[in-house]
């Protein structure tokens, strides 16, 4: 596999035609070729980072989820009908692990940190940690020895 490219618009103005050497990787990738999906992989992954990176606001994040998108693709290739549509369909499964991630972020933004007891309406950002569980463990050791003793 050599060149996994799309070709740009035709000179008719119509939209760009996958190769038939990407056409092929994909054939070859739905029968279980590591190699050829590597290919596209290659071909893909930093046009998906960028993608994604830029619907979510953050590269970072969008480098994980352009791992988690080729994950999927992987898993889901057997089942893509025309592999002449791998560019948009993978595109659609970016989109719709950006869409999920973001609304998961509304969801988290929303959530309170811990139910307060007490008066006070102000929000507090003190949350329990193993260091305060430790501490409390030995204070009811240290009480228990001086009952026994």
């Amino acid at each position: 596999m050599q060149d996994l490219s799309y070709n740009s618009i035709d000179p008719a103005g119509k939209p760009e035609q996958p190769c038939e050497n990407v056409i092929e990787g994909v054939k070859l990738a739905r029968r279980g070729d590591e190699a050829a999906f590597t290919g596209l992989f290659h071909q893909y992954n930093a046009p998906i980072c960028a993608y994604l990176g830029g619907l979510v606001g953050n590269a970072e994040v969008g480098n994980d989820l352009a791992q988690e998108t080729f994950i999927r693709a992987w898993k889901s290739l057997p089942g893509l009908l025309d592999d002449s549509h791998f560019k948009s369909w993978l595109y659609r499964i970016a989109a719709n692990l950006a869409h999920s991630y973001m609304r998961h972020e509304r969801l988290v933004r929303w959530l309170p940190w811990h139910e307060q007891s007490g008066q006070d309406d102000t929000p507090s950002a003190w949350i329990e940690g193993p260091e305060t569980q430790a501490d409390e463990v030995e204070r009811v050791r240290k009480v228990l020895a001086q009952l026994g003793a």
